[in-house]
């Protein structure tokens, strides 16, 4: 569309007063006309103004933004986010600009992500796998996964994940059902349960099998929801096993969804990520890992999407068919990391200079600090701690801040450990081949 410069003149002054109609037919004319910097300027005003399909200007936005800098982008952004005076993040807006278009999408035996509408951003090594349904809108920063393989996953619009943080299932058992405008933080992990409508879960938060989230709900960051738990409708959650602290208060959950919102889109405008090796014929590094230093990995052992093993000087060697599931981090802080053969270690562990023995679990969102021992034959529960130098006997399942024991390891406590590792073993032969083929 072509106006007239006194119709124009006039759009101009009826943009500045924050008309989002008119904003949007001078980003169309701009665009048009092939105006890089002001289209780049038009869209951070639509986009700021609550402007929400940018679909038609977007493309040409994208690339026009390649002709500025970065930090010109941002003050466009910062200047059109206070002129708006709304609640949007600046970095959310210029991450539509800069960040992938995509994650890495993979199907899982044939069946392939089906994505309802435009995504707003994603970061480099985030990945959608697999039977997974998402909404319009959608951000995914660096090294976020969905993984829907052993069953399905559903999400709404207008969702957002952070850095390092993992959706997935329960093989054959149960989904995971995300509903609308839902945020989380950083290396949090969604596993195999239900959110409902405009929640917030906090950074390092884990959500276990079963549980329900209901509408309006604000957890904090840290917190553990323990299996099949339920968390009602208009409360600030906590703690470990997470439980209500108090009633929100007007605007809060807002006010934490944009936070989130925010620090995932401003990771993927800044970080830079290093490419992962290619696996070898015996084991499967997953293509958005990142391996650096000495790594041995024994046959069919497997590293999953988005992890970070960094041996730096030291050396991390992992047992035969040991699976280190999505966005796990193992490091070398001046010693070494053992694990030995038949062992899971789950989403979101973080593992410092220790040895873990054999058939043992380390369940999702644990961390072990430098200088601990996990005997065979020993379950970490979920977002269990140790500290350095603590050691895990045999036989028992350890859980707690710090661990502690809290049961035995029976008979089919090992049968599921068995299981998980035959789950993991065939994930990791389809994957495999997956991206072999699609190299």
């Amino acid at each position: 569309m072509r106006q007239s410069r006194t119709s124009v003149r006039k759009l101009r002054v009826t943009a500045r007063a924050g008309d989002l109609d008119s904003t949007l037919l001078l980003l169309t004319h701009s665009v048009s006309y092939g105006h890089k910097r002001l289209s780049v300027r038009r869209y951070l005003m639509a986009r700021a103004l609550g402007a929400i399909e940018l679909q038609v200007a977007k493309p040409f936005c994208r690339l026009a933004s390649r002709t500025m800098s970065l930090e010109d982008i941002l003050d466009a952004a910062r200047m059109a986010v206070r002129s708006a005076s709304k609640p949007t993040g600046i970095y959310e807006v210029v991450a539509e600009l800069v960040g992938l278009p995509m994650p890495l999408i993979l199907p899982y035996e044939g069946v392939s992500p089906k994505i309802n509408g435009e995504p707003r951003a994603s970061g480099r090594h985030a990945s959608l796998i697999g039977r997974a349904e998402i909404g319009a809108r959608f951000t995914m920063a660096p090294r976020a996964v969905i993984r829907a393989d052993g069953h399905f996953v559903r999400i709404g619009d207008d969702f957002s994940i952070g850095v390092g943080s993992t959706v997935h299932i329960a093989h054959g058992v149960l989904p995971t059902i995300v509903g609308h405008r839902v945020a989380v933080g950083d290396n949090a992990c969604v596993h195999a349960c239900t959110v409902g409508d405009d929640c917030v879960i906090g950074h390092g938060v884990v959500v276990l099998d079963g549980s329900v989230v209901d509408d309006d709900v604000v957890i904090e960051d840290g917190a553990t929801v323990f299996p099949r738990g339920r968390l009602e409708s208009g409360y600030l959650y906590g703690g470990s096993p997470a439980k209500p602290i108090r009633k929100l208060t007007e605007g809060e959950r807002e006010i934490r969804s944009l936070q989130l919102r925010e620090a995932a889109a401003r990771a993927i405008v800044k970080e830079q990520a290093d490419a992962a090796p290619p696996s070898s014929h015996e084991n499967f590094v997953a293509s958005t890992a990142n391996l650096r230093g000495r790594v041995e990995m024994a046959e069919r052992s497997s590293v999953f999407f988005s992890c970070v093993l960094d041996a730096k000087d030291g050396e991390i060697s992992i047992g035969h068919a040991t699976n280190i599931q999505d966005n796990t981090l193992i490091e070398c802080t001046g010693g070494k990391v053992v694990i030995g053969t038949d062992t899971t270690i789950g989403h979101n562990v973080t593992i410092r200079d220790s040895v873990i023995g054999n058939r043992s679990l380390v369940g999702i969102g644990a961390s072990l600090s430098p200088g601990t021992v996990v005997e065979d034959d020993v379950l970490v529960a979920a977002g269990a701690t140790t500290t350095p130098g603590q050691r895990l006997m045999s036989g028992s399942v350890w859980g707690g801040r710090p661990a502690r024991p809290i049961g035995v390891l029976d008979e089919a406590k090992r049968q599921m450990m068995q299981e998980i590792i035959g789950h993991y073993c065939q994930y990791a032969e389809t994957y495999k081949s997956i991206e072999d083929s699609a190299s």
